[in-house]
């Protein structure tokens, strides 16, 4: 819910980070997703990452506060 909210706010963001929420993990086929807003010039974009794959100095991840 917080990474759509912050996708809405700030649309621009996620055209120069993929930002990832770590919160909400997906299992499929054995492996871990993590929600994951990306994009580029032309578009922009909700998808699932891997998990398990490790993160490079490029990704971004959204921290809410309680």
């Amino acid at each position: 819910e917080e990474l759509l909210a912050f996708g809405a706010t700030f649309p621009e963001t996620q055209r120069k980070f993929p930002i990832i929420a770590l919160g909400s993990v997906a299992k499929i086929g054995g492996s871990r997703y993590v929600p994951c807003l990306d994009g580029d010039d032309s578009e922009r974009d909700l998808g699932l990452r891997w998990r398990d794959s490790g993160w490079n100095e490029h990704c971004r991840f959204l921290a809410v506060r309680n």
